[in-house]
């Protein structure tokens, strides 16, 4: 199984990768990929296939919103997890029109990020099914 993060802070995306990889079960961290922006992340998916996207909100140059609409383009069925510090009930309907799965709020906990996790990915398989 792949997974893309995108965030422009380091310290998070490392964070991240292995909060993902320890609530999917992923042994190698391979397993979980990162980019630091939207931009850099449709480089990395016109080129592979990922059964999960987290993503950032608030990031330079394309915001998570404008990556998940352009990523929504070429996929239509990978769960997306959108990371935000200022989640309010704009920002969540923004995303959920562009294509995001589930918002969540800045900070995380491991628990609840393998909630989102578990959650997304049980609605993609709704989806494909259907």
């Amino acid at each position: 199984m792949r997974v893309l993060i995108v965030d422009d802070c380091a310290t998070m995306r490392l964070t991240l990768r292995q909060m993902v990889a320890q609530a999917l079960g992923i042994q190698a961290l391979g397993g979980v990929m990162v980019a630091c922006d939207g931009g850099q992340a449709l480089q990395h998916l016109a080129d592979l296939t990922v059964a999960l996207v987290v993503t950032d909100y608030d990031m330079p140059g394309m915001d998570g919103l404008e990556f998940v609409r352009k990523f929504r383009m070429l996929d239509r069925h990978t769960p997306v997890l959108m990371l935000t510090g200022a989640a309010s009930p704009g920002l969540q309907a923004a995303a959920l029109l562009a294509g995001v799965n589930l918002v969540l709020a800045k900070p995380l906990d491991a628990m609840g990020l393998a909630q989102a996790v578990a959650l997304a990915r049980r609605v993609e398989s709704q989806d494909r099914a259907a």
